[in-house]
């Protein structure tokens, strides 16, 4: 997929919101702008852990494509996870922006939180991932301008506000938010 706009949308109770995933084929040049979600946990059975932004470079079989140049721009989430950039081997994820993006964290269903949901990955489904804010892993190039993460609950398996893994060009211009809990650090890079 190349050179698409997705403007003015809202979605309210879904398991995850917006989803660039390679699965074998390149996505690039991509925008996502002026978009309210609200997306929460459900069973298993639903992909999605509740993820309101999820850019996602993980093989489905023996091929994984690459994300590029993909932006989010003027996004409102409130969700019962963060946002997730992960893929399984670095190179495969770079040039994200996100700019004036607010995720709100919050719990509401009955469902358990700290793990990510990478079907129809090859190997483990369900990971145990804690709840960040914004979770990074094995991305390039990744700007972040005027972002904010809030709670308004503090479950047991959520962490950071932001935390980065092996991501090398991060960026990070006016970025707010705090940690879950008081014994942990608001923003993580390693």
């Amino acid at each position: 997929m190349r050179g698409r706009d997705f403007e003015a949308l809202g979605g309210r109770g879904a398991q995850h919101g917006q989803q660039p995933q390679a699965e074998g084929g390149d996505i690039e040049n991509i925008l996502f702008s002026d978009i309210t979600v609200e997306t929460r946990f459900f069973h298993e059975g639903w992909w999605g852990r509740g993820e309101p932004i999820a850019v996602m470079a993980v093989p489905w079989t023996e091929n994984c494509g690459t994300i590029r140049n993909v932006r989010f721009r003027n996004i409102l989430c409130r969700s019962e996870n963060g946002a997730l950039v992960i893929a399984q081997d670095p190179g495969r994820i770079e040039g994200l922006t996100f700019d004036d993006v607010r995720v709100e964290i919050d719990r509401w269903s009955s469902w358990p939180g700290g793990h990510a949901d990478l079907r129809p990955r090859r190997g483990e489904d369900f990971p145990e991932l804690p709840t960040d804010g914004f979770h990074l892993e094995n991305a390039h190039d990744v700007r972040l301008r005027d972002c904010e993460v809030v709670r308004t609950a503090h479950p047991d398996d959520a962490r950071h506000a932001l935390y980065a893994e092996r991501c090398t060009g991060l960026t990070n211009r006016d970025f707010r938010g705090t940690a879950a809990h008081p014994d942990e650090e608001a923003v993580v890079l390693r």
